[in-house]
């Protein structure tokens, strides 16, 4: 998937399951500060330019911001508990996180459950507050990141089935069934049906003849994904966290 953007001002790519981060149009504004003296030269105003990058994303981003502050204020009130009656709205699938390098497993099940989810072991210089700043809302279960990005979900839980229980309570996750398995548990890419010639050469051959219509491949890793005893594990598991 090709990354591209309509300016060489924007952020630096970063790879290709971050395209939507990319900024959009730019827009210039000056503003005047006050009349200063050249020697040799009438006085004139000094101008200065404010560039702002508007990402593609802004219809998303404010609503990410809105239901931010939302969640803020609330958490403020309730000592960080929201009530799920009290939220903007139920968290969509359209809502896109990135967890810290402490939550890996976390990352892997809203995957799983069909939530755009950047996860790192190591982050790069910038790549976290670019991500975070995209309209991304921040996993992380180190305390203070709150006091450094505004839109931080804390997570103090330590298995990950609490850990889940813990962001569906405070964020009211969707619960979806038909988004489950949507995503590659790799790279987070969307998946897409496997060619037939392209599967048959990739997958176990009793597979292949048996589940033909429901194998899926990862574009980016061309990892293969179809329905087994793994996956049935997977939605038991689901089940007995309350989702489904």
């Amino acid at each position: 998937m090709p990354f591209s953007t309509n300016s060489s001002s924007c952020p630096k790519k970063l790879s290709s399951e971050y395209q939507t981060d990319a900024c959009g149009n730019f827009f210039g504004h000056s503003l005047i500060l006050e009349k200063i003296a050249i020697p040799g030269q009438p006085p004139r105003p000094l101008r200065v330019g404010i560039r702002f990058c508007v990402n593609v994303l802004m219809t998303a981003l404010v609503s990410s911001i809105i239901i931010m502050l939302n969640r803020q204020y609330m958490s403020h009130k309730t000592g960080g508990a929201i009530p799920s009656s009290l939220c903007l709205q139920v968290m969509t699938l359209n809502e896109k996180f990135v967890a810290d390098s402490m939550l890996g497993r976390l990352a892997k099940w809203l995957r799983i459950l069909g939530y755009d989810t950047v996860y790192r072991g190591t982050y790069g210089p910038g790549m976290l507050e670019q991500l975070i700043t995209g309209g991304r809302l921040f996993l992380s279960s180190r305390k203070g990141m709150e006091k450094v990005y505004s839109n931080t979900i804390l997570i103090d839980a330590v298995c990950v089935g609490d850990q889940l229980a813990e962001l569906k309570k405070k964020v009211n996750l969707a619960a979806d069934s038909s988004e489950w398995f949507s995503r590659c548990l790799i790279c987070n890419t969307l998946l897409r049906d496997a060619a037939t010639d392209d599967a048959l050469n990739n997958v176990p051959e009793y597979i292949f003849h048996n589940n033909l219509s429901e194998i899926r491949v990862c574009p980016l890793c061309v990892k293969y994904y179809w329905q087994g005893s793994h996956r049935k594990r997977m939605v038991r598991q689901l089940e007995e966290w309350g989702f489904g």
